[in-house]
């Protein structure tokens, strides 16, 4: 014969289950409770009116600490860019003996044309004779024009705007830029290109710049290490283009001095006499605007080393 089943097992499962016929819902118990307890209520209704005025207070806070952050952030753009076009002006002041020597040069080959030119008119020699001269004219004129525009599109002020552009070209003119200098200290440019170039969207303006402040410093290591290793010494600076799937790294490299400074990236930290010190944080400064980075570092047995990445997915935005 089975054994009779307990009632109070039977009494705790509905009780568990919410099925008891005595047991009263919860919310019910509730508003008992807070029946009893009133002074509890309203301490928790204050409570949450106090948690909610909170609330929106931060969040007003919150929204006009945004809005100064936003301000301070357009000043600081706006200050940045004054900044890098200070330098630019400082830079265009470097190479004024260059540029004054590049221009010079087509000015001198117009002269000699035209003079040329009203020498063989004074002899009546027939017009076809004329044309050439004329020609070669307007190659000098070219030629000049080319130098006041790339000057001009360096110095002048101006918002940062990216687009496709060949980094081949831009560096091609920046050591056009720097040609009497480099041929004035006997400092050999060797280029070498990795890959297949491609369009990068950038900021030309800005890719240039940093490219300048590199040469400037590779330029001014090579004729320091010129004075240490004697007149042998021959100074070579290698511009390297590395084409990836996923990035562009420009690499300059020079057998100068290498580094002399701790912390060389610093503002306003320079080893030169007359220098601003601005140069290698202006080029972090633009490889930040890309999306890339800015290393430099010494090599063996001297020389140094500095390399721009710009990441192909980054410059899109």
């Amino acid at each position: 014969m089975d054994a009779p089943v307990s009632l109070l097992a039977i009494d705790k499962l509905y009780q568990a289950l919410d099925l008891h016929p005595f047991q009263q819902p919860w919310w019910k118990n509730a508003l008992r409770w807070l029946k009893q307890h009133q002074e509890w209520a309203w301490a928790l209704l204050l409570f949450v009116i106090v948690l909610n005025a909170y609330h929106f207070w931060l969040e007003f806070r919150f929204s006009k600490s945004k809005k100064a952050l936003e301000q301070t952030l357009l000043r600081l753009k706006e200050k940045s860019e004054l900044l890098e076009h200070s330098q630019r002006v400082a830079i265009v002041g470097e190479l004024g003996s260059s540029l004054a020597h590049e221009i010079n040069q087509p000015l001198t080959a117009i002269r000699n044309y035209s003079e040329g030119g009203l020498l063989r008119l004074a002899k009546r020699r027939p017009h076809e004779d004329i044309v050439p001269v004329l020609e070669n004219i307007q190659q000098q004129v070219e030629r000049a024009d080319a130098i006041v525009r790339r000057l001009r599109a360096l110095i002048k002020k101006r918002s940062i705007e990216k687009r496709p552009s060949h980094v081949e070209a831009l560096i091609d003119d920046t050591v056009e830029l720097m040609r009497f200098r480099l041929q004035k200290q006997n400092i050999a440019v060797i280029r070498s290109l990795e890959g297949t170039a491609v369009e990068v969207n950038v900021d030309g303006v800005g890719i240039q710049q940093a490219l300048v402040n590199l040469l400037n410093n590779a330029l001014d290591a090579c004729e320091l290490q010129r004075g240490e290793s004697g007149a042998n010494y021959l100074g070579k600076i290698l511009i390297k283009t590395e084409y990836s799937a996923e990035s562009l790294v420009v690499r300059v490299l020079d057998n100068g001095t290498g580094l002399k400074h701790d912390n060389p990236t610093e503002a306003f930290a320079s080893t030169k006499q007359e220098g601003l010190g601005l140069g290698l944080a202006i080029c972090i400064d633009v490889m930040e605007l890309h999306g890339g980075e800015f290393a430099i570092h010494s090599v063996l047995p001297h020389g140094c080393m500095a390399t721009l990445t710009i990441p192909y997915h980054a410059t899109q935005h």
